[in-house]
């Protein structure tokens, strides 16, 4: 991906040193010495990032920052500054920027930093990586926004599309199904993608029962064939390659009792016979690597050539030189040894026998986020980085309680203030693991009453119109004060 940016500076040195260092084969650089003259990129070229400084000709930085929310919310802006300054850092905060000092400008960071935000929308974003469908209905409720979901599960080619106005869901589609009908058919889906849809008009609200009705009826549907508390899942199949029968037993045996999903293996020993059971599309394959008959490479062209997406587990006595160009096939997700089947087991219990979903969500409140986590008392961990400020950070959630939290050199408390007041930057969900230190011996509700204070609603610098500097010096910050310039004929 190519970057566009446009450098608003008074300073040529600035302008050249970065058109000079950014390298042409990633980034596009266009220079303008001022706020005026800088106008006429935006109307002839499609920019993904604007660099300025905060002094300029005629204006300050603060009134272009203005002009460019007004005009183009989209495109991400830099604002660059001579003085640490606390006010004016808060204001550029606010106004969803991120924020430079001069005297400690590194170009190799902030080549770093722009092109990590340039992959993102402006804003917040949200990486999830397996949640369950109850877990996503109820974020995205919870935020109280407007949403078409796209949900879609490449293994069996399901497609479902749920409608939220205002956090209700007021429509669901599931092939020929609409309405509640559709919506539990979507409840019911295993493993796979969702996505944001652009929000166009919908037809009147189809769906009138509440989001408390939908998630209860959803989990009585799913469980019906049980009767039991767990909700049933539809099984995962498994393909098991092996001439031994170590592998097969011990599946049996690891997943008897198995109440969230049952495991259904079909043991084969030769190339022919597990050609014949992958083109029934199953979600999962264990390959002993140390039958003689059946070799990575076949199974993998075999997948290749009939566009399978069918997970590879391989397992072994035997390290083999070809393994390290095996484990980078797309399809394959881990090697173990033989003596590792208890973690093969917990690996398959986690990712292949719960129900579990993955995409991007937009503009979520971390606080709304992180009560969702609680209440469904999974284990997550988040990782953050603040495209303002450049700091990253963690926040571990486990059995309904938040247990340790860092933000730069913050930790516990003091952090998760730190990270409730971002708003813009990236969210990404990874996989769990107990922290050294657990900073948070709190419970969750009271910890969240004592947070509440730190979340922004009206922060005394959104509707600002000037800043008083440390250093005395007053700032605008009025869009309508930059004139675009006459061109000439």
């Amino acid at each position: 991906m190519t970057i566009s940016l446009l450098v608003v500076s008074p300073s040529y040195s600035i302008r050249e040193m970065l058109a000079r260092y950014l390298p042409y084969e990633e980034y596009t650089v266009y220079t303008a010495d001022s706020a005026e003259s800088a106008l006429i990129f935006f109307e002839k070229i499609t920019l993904d990032a604007v660099l300025m400084e905060l002094k300029l000709k005629n204006n300050s930085g603060l009134d272009l920052l203005d002009w460019l929310n007004k005009h183009h919310p989209n495109i991400h802006p830099v604002m660059i500054c001579d003085d640490e300054d606390e006010d004016l850092s808060e204001l550029i905060r606010t106004r969803k920027a991120s924020y430079l000092l001069k005297s400690k400008l590194n170009l190799l960071q902030f080549r770093t930093k722009l092109q990590a935000m340039c992959k993102y929308k402006r804003g917040l974003t949200y990486q999830f990586n397996q949640i369950s469908i109850f877990e996503l209905v109820k974020l995205v409720s919870f935020s109280g926004s407007d949403y078409h979901l796209y949900i879609t599960s490449p293994q069996t080619h399901q497609e479902g599309l749920i409608y939220f106005g205002k956090g209700k869901v007021q429509h669901a589609m599931y092939g020929e199904l609409t309405g509640e009908k559709a919506f539990y058919e979507i409840m019911k889906m295993k493993r796979g993608l969702f996505s944001e849809l652009q929000v166009m008009e919908t037809d009147d609200e189809v769906i009138h029962s509440s989001l408390d009705q939908l998630m209860a009826n959803s989990a009585l549907i799913m469980d019906e064939k049980t009767g039991g508390a767990q909700i049933q899942l539809p099984p995962t199949s498994c393909v098991v390659v092996s001439t031994e029968h170590f592998l097969p037993i011990v599946l049996g045996e690891l997943f008897r009792f198995h109440q969230e999903s049952v495991l259904m293996t079909h043991w084969v020993t030769n190339l022919e016979d597990a050609q014949e059971q992958l083109m029934k599309n199953p979600e999962l394959l264990i390959l002993d690597t140390d039958t003689d008959s059946v070799k990575p490479k076949k199974i993998l062209d075999f997948l290749d050539g009939n566009y399978l997406d069918t997970r590879i587990i391989l397992m072994g006595t035997q390290l083999q030189s070809s393994l390290t160009q095996t484990l980078k096939h797309p399809n394959v997700v881990r090697f173990f040894t033989r003596d590792q089947y208890q973690e093969m087991a917990e690996l398959i219990e986690q990712t292949y026998l719960a129900q579990h979903f993955s995409g991007e969500l937009q503009d979520l409140a971390l606080f709304g986020v992180l009560q969702i986590f609680s209440y469904f008392r999974h284990s997550r961990l988040l990782e953050v980085t603040d495209f303002f400020s450049g700091q990253a950070g963690q926040i571990f959630i486990s059995d309904g309680e938040i247990l340790h939290a860092t933000y730069g050199d913050f930790i516990g408390r003091d952090a998760l203030k730190k990270i409730l007041q971002i708003n813009y930057g990236l969210f990404r969900q990874e996989a769990y693991w107990e922290p050294v230190t657990k900073s948070l011996n709190i419970p969750f509700n009271r910890l969240m009453m004592h947070l509440s204070r730190f979340v922004e609603e009206n922060s005394p610098y959104q509707a600002a119109r000037d800043l008083l500097l440390q250093n005395g010096e007053v700032i605008t910050i009025r869009s309508d004060k930059i004139n675009a310039p006459v061109l000439k004929k």
